[in-house]
């Protein structure tokens, strides 16, 4: 009869300890998703910073050369002294920098 009972408490605590282990495997199995979706998403956070970043360094680029355009356009007017110069609103909506210095609008 004790030796009865001996096994069966060994075959429980084989069960609980097989039930503890599944538990366990499946939480972390959710933390392992858990911290690759965090991981995703962090990525995909850090891309758009690095591309809004570049944007913003490209539109200020494009506003030197455009100033920079102004500028060269208005001694190209007085050294020929044949047009008038060019201000810095007649750019607003241009795309092609040289045709506005050159004349060819």
């Amino acid at each position: 009869m004790k030796a009865q009972l001996d096994a069966q408490k060994i075959q429980l605590e084989a069960e609980a300890k097989a039930q503890l282990l599944q538990v366990e495997y499946g939480l972390k199995m959710q933390l392992a998703q858990l911290q690759g979706d965090y991981g995703i998403k962090e990525q995909q956070i850090e891309s758009g910073v690095r591309q809004s970043a570049d944007q913003e360094a490209e539109d200020r680029k494009d506003n030197r050369i455009k100033e920079q355009a102004v500028a060269q356009s208005k001694l190209i007017a007085q050294r020929k002294g044949d047009r008038s110069e060019l201000q810095k609103q007649d750019l607003e909506g241009q795309e092609d920098i040289v045709d506005v210095i050159l004349g060819e609008r």
